[in-house]
């Protein structure tokens, strides 16, 4: 099990043996509590986390050795391996009291979007980014049309791009055809797999099928 603690100055000073008699606690009141508090291990394990299920290729570990802060090296995935070293000795009862889970919760990544339909080409140009969650990030586009046919003719599943995405788009005064609203989608994926919001424009289009 991976435990870990944040404790103050004063319970690391009773942790490792460096306490403080009633006297000198007098004296200095607030030290502990104006100290940064600090992360501590309270069992000792080992992490190796992998790319894919397949656990063939390593991009992070993370070690916990009793008394210390955690170290942590690339990037955190679910697919790992973990060895476990057992919970540390010498914690104070009231200390095991407080303990708070305090795992790392990543969010997933959120995607911004901005599109332009530009006259001169006819076409729609997007450009797009992300940000949160744990880099690198896979960027994926969709297209949809909705000309009134279910499912609609053109719609594509999500599909990996860059941060730039270019699409057709005809747009006047036509005899005949017809108008249809073009939908443009971005998402990204990060390094967890955790899957971003999804933004949405829409542009008004015409097609010379009736």
């Amino acid at each position: 099990m991976r435990t870990l603690l944040t404790l103050g100055l004063a319970v690391l000073g009773f942790q490792f043996g460096c306490g403080v008699d009633d006297a000198d606690t007098e004296a200095q009141p607030d030290m502990a509590s104006q100290e940064a508090p600090l992360l501590i291990c309270l069992s000792e394990y080992f992490i190796r986390y992998y790319s894919d299920a397949t656990l063939t290729t390593s991009v992070g570990t993370e070690r916990c050795i009793c008394g210390r802060t955690p170290v942590r090296t690339g990037q955190r995935s679910p697919y790992f391996i973990e060895t476990d070293g057992g919970e540390c000795p010498g914690i104070a009862p009231e200390a095991r009291a407080d303990e708070t889970d305090t795992t790392l919760e990543i969010p997933p990544p959120t995607a911004t979007m901005n599109c332009e339909w530009m006259d001169e080409t006819e076409r729609i140009e997007c450009t797009a980014s992300a940000s949160g969650g744990v880099t690198p990030y896979t960027y994926q586009w969709q297209r949809a049309h909705n000309l009134d046919v279910d499912p609609a003719p053109g719609n594509w599943p999500w599909r990996n791009g860059t941060t730039t995405f270019s699409e057709p788009c005809k747009f006047g005064l036509y005899p005949g055809g017809r108008y249809y609203y073009k939908y443009i989608r971005f998402r990204v994926l990060d390094a967890n797999t955790y899957v971003s919001n999804f933004v949405e424009q829409s542009f008004r289009c015409w097609t010379p099928n009736p």
